[in-house]
């Protein structure tokens, strides 16, 4: 879109596309619509220039009003939620990964919610609660903020949220806002008022980690997310770093499969000992080197680039790496074109993207089914324009072949059964009706094969965030052994927060599947694990991809 290029609009062109109410009419609340014809950078900023003026000259003159409202606004929510369940929302300190826990409590901290600790112990809802329990009373000035984010949510469907036809009128984003389902954090709802003592969180909840001594060397938990921090910077200093592909029992402690082993070698202490201090991640002293271990390298990683400018989700995928510490190059045409890849990647994951733009093929035409309306794209010259094409599709294929890795997220899978011809299908291509199915964004359980490298270190029940499709099937072959299913959706009661039309579709339908393709591998990811950096409790299927790893 060329923002700073005048454009002619005829006035018949105006067609309102949001949630279908027209924004080409007066309304009372639209009452001056644009009428239609020329369009330039100075309508822009003269749009943006007068609506903050309206904002400030409104809050200028009814500065009193607004100040007194917003008092009798956070006096009543405060009333609301001493009389009315929910009371609290609680969050037990035995949790699957802690210090993401304490990532949600921040982040409700920064939005002015008020986050409490128990100084003793304490009953709630038939329970009893050890002192160190954190505590969110529903009775705050945020409280309408904090149920949003945390309570169980089915989003409403009924007459308003559907159309004359019967059919459901698409959220504007999600249909779910649960942090603690994106976050992997288990949070308990009480309904009715209790009695203890606590005390207002003000200081940061991370732990100061200390470095015990140990002659074998140390393991880190592979359930923490900030573990992977912490390797990445050991990598980064050339120090060795290993994996234990089964369980470990050190002393009273059970660690799942893929706990990282960090060896005892020159240097290794003051490095750790700066990566856990960044991170609060304790290390645990190991009795003895495991028996059998896998050696850890950060392999090359390349992410593909359709646009020039980026496209969203690749932007996400970088800002996750980048979160880690973790190294990778953007990989436009040329490369790809020039067959070039396994010279300089290891892995290419193609971010969440139609295969038509993909490939730069059909372009408008797909474009027009995104938005929703007509769109015709202004000439750019051929070096402007996007898409790896049909010899694309051959070289990264033989890039797989060859010994490489493909991750295609959530849309670009659509490669892997349309032009690498391999045993999937996805079931929302027939699955048109959203009478029949529809999930726009919602969390849903899933089960998790905890005992494959891509899985390490997850729960064995976790929560994905789903969004439509695809739905993916892996259709019976002579190969089938080579397809292996690293997450799939749970037998029944799918849905924990949002809304879902069609579950049947999705019951034990394939999430996230390893697929063998000659000498290399395709990890085919039906969501997104990174989603817009919310969803921490499915990073590690992702940050468990990036590694090489070495008998």
């Amino acid at each position: 879109m060329k923002i700073a290029t005048p454009i002619y609009v005829h006035p018949h062109q105006l067609k309102g596309y949001s949630r279908g109410r027209r924004s080409e009419i007066p309304q009372m609340n639209y009452p001056d619509p644009w009428p239609g014809g020329w369009w330039r950078l100075r309508d822009i900023i003269a749009y943006q220039k007068e609506a903050t003026y309206a904002i400030l000259e409104a809050a200028a003159k009814f500065r009193e009003e607004l100040l007194y409202n917003s008092y009798v606004k956070a006096r009543r929510s405060i009333a609301r939620g001493r009389r009315e369940p929910p009371y609290a929302f609680i969050v037990p300190l035995r949790q699957h990964d802690l210090l993401t826990t304490y990532k949600l409590v921040e982040v409700l901290r920064n939005l002015g919610i008020l986050v409490h600790a128990a100084e003793g112990p304490f009953e709630a809802g038939g329970k009893l609660y050890p002192g160190g329990t954190l505590v969110i009373f529903a009775a705050q000035p945020r409280r309408a903020l904090l149920k949003k984010l945390l309570e169980e949510y089915r989003y409403p469907d009924n007459e308003f949220t559907r159309d004359r036809s019967g059919k459901p009128i698409r959220p504007y984003d999600l249909a779910t806002e649960r942090l603690p389902d994106f976050m992997g954090v288990y949070i308990e709802e009480i309904a009715e008022p209790f009695n203890g003592k606590f005390r207002l969180i003000e200081e940061d909840l991370r732990p100061m980690p200390t470095l015990k001594e140990s002659s074998a060397g140390w393991l880190l938990d592979p359930r923490l997310n900030d573990s992977h921090k912490v390797v990445v910077t050991l990598l980064s200093s050339q120090l060795k770093v290993y994996r234990v592909p089964t369980a470990v029992y050190t002393g009273s402690l059970e660690l799942p499969p893929g706990a990282f082993f960090i060896p005892r070698e020159e240097g290794m202490a003051s490095v750790l000992k700066r990566a856990i201090a960044e991170v609060g991640v304790e290390p645990i002293p190991a009795d003895e080197e495991p028996h059998e271990l896998v050696e850890v390298k950060i392999a090359r990683i390349g992410i593909y680039r359709r646009l020039y400018g980026g496209s969203i989700d690749e932007g996400w995928i970088r800002w996750l790496l980048d979160t880690y510490g973790i190294p990778y190059k953007l990989v436009r045409d040329p490369l790809i074109r020039e067959d070039k890849l396994r010279e300089e990647i290891d892995i290419l994951i193609l971010p969440d993207d139609p295969l038509p733009l993909l490939k730069g093929e059909n372009v408008e035409e797909e474009l027009s089914k995104l938005w929703r309306r007509p769109v015709k794209l202004p000439p750019w010259p051929e070096e402007y324009r996007s898409g790896f094409g049909k010899e694309g599709v051959k070289d990264i294929k033989r890039f797989v072949e060859e010994g490489g890795t493909l991750m295609t997220i959530r849309r670009s899978t659509e490669i892997l059964y349309k032009e690498f011809k391999l045993p999937l299908r996805d079931l929302t291509e027939e699955l048109k009706d959203p009478q029949k199915f529809f999930c726009p964004g919602s969390t849903l359980r899933a089960l998790v094969d905890i005992e494959h490298p891509l899985a390490w270190g997850m729960p064995r029940e976790a929560k994905v965030l789903f969004m439509d499709g695809p739905v993916l099937e892996i259709v019976p072959s002579y190969d089938n052994e080579k397809f292996k299913e690293v997450m799939r959706f749970a037998d029944n009661d799918l849905l924990c927060s949002g809304w879902l039309t069609g579950e049947e579709y999705l019951r034990r339908r394939p999430l996230l599947i390893d697929a063998t393709l000659r000498r290399g591998h395709v990890y085919a990811y039906a969501f997104k694990p990174h989603f817009r950096g919310q969803t921490h409790g499915t990073y590690k299927l992702l940050l468990n991809a990036v590694y090489a790893y070495r008998s």
